[in-house]
């Protein structure tokens, strides 16, 4: 007997995202599906009362949030979008994440959302993971999408017009260290141009600080077990 196979739109399948400005504070206490639930029914309190944004994929990069008045003051409230807006998107295991970036990809190609971005290009931590020595954002690009190696010179003069999306940060073996300064000081560690070759880790730190790329913009998403990973980061839109 042939099974029948049942067939969904992608839009069925994507997760409506609430932005919450102070999740890098929380500290994940017990089994994370019980923390978060905790959480969720406080923030849909909140969201009841008209203190927090809900926010669609086609809106995620064009929210009021990102335009700095609920980053840390260490950040300022001078924070120019045309600089590149970095995005954290975190959920329990199995909520969606990952089919929420197939539809941002899915609905950018076929020109219903972000016009301002040129190319988009998608990551798994998890297939990352093979990067153990050094490498450059040139090669992650060309591996994946060979097609591009002629104009990859190009690209990198127009940064405001790429997205870089990271899915799955809790799969990566290597470690980021956001408060770690040193990135930023000693030559072997910095990573400021796609043809330097550097750790897979400093590459992803480079490009969320805005050191790698100024300019383009950035989504990680993850299980809310490896958000601590963030904490220091200069990330503009917390969902």
């Amino acid at each position: 007997m042939k099974e029948k196979v049942r067939t969904f739109q992608l839009v069925d399948h994507y997760t409506e995202l609430t932005i919450i400005s102070d999740l890098r504070h929380r500290k994940l206490e017990g089994h994370e599906l019980l923390a978060r639930g905790r959480d969720h029914e406080e923030w849909r309190q909140k969201q009841l009362r008209g203190e927090l944004e809900t926010v669609r994929t086609d809106k995620l990069f064009h929210s009021s949030f990102s335009k700095g008045s609920h980053l840390p003051s260490s950040q300022g409230s001078g924070y120019d979008s045309r600089t590149g807006i970095s995005a954290v998107v975190s959920g329990v295991a199995g909520i969606g994440k990952t089919t929420m970036v197939q539809k941002i990809v899915h609905d950018w190609a076929t020109g219903k959302i972000y016009p301002h971005f040129h190319f988009v290009f998608v990551f798994k931590f998890r297939d990352l993971n093979r990067f153990h020595d050094r490498a450059t954002l040139s090669r992650l690009i060309v591996e994946q999408y060979p097609y591009l190696r002629d104009v990859l010179g190009e690209l990198w003069k127009h940064p405001e017009t790429l997205l870089f999306i990271f899915d799955g940060l809790d799969e990566l073996r290597a470690k980021i260290d956001f408060a770690d300064s040193r990135r930023d000081t000693e030559p072997q560690r910095r990573c400021t141009h796609p043809e330097f070759c550097c750790k897979l880790s400093d590459i992803v730190y480079s490009l969320i600080q805005k050191k790698l790329l100024p300019g383009c913009s950035v989504l990680v998403t993850s299980r809310p077990t490896a958000l601590h990973l963030l904490a220091k980061a200069q990330v503009s839109v917390w969902a």
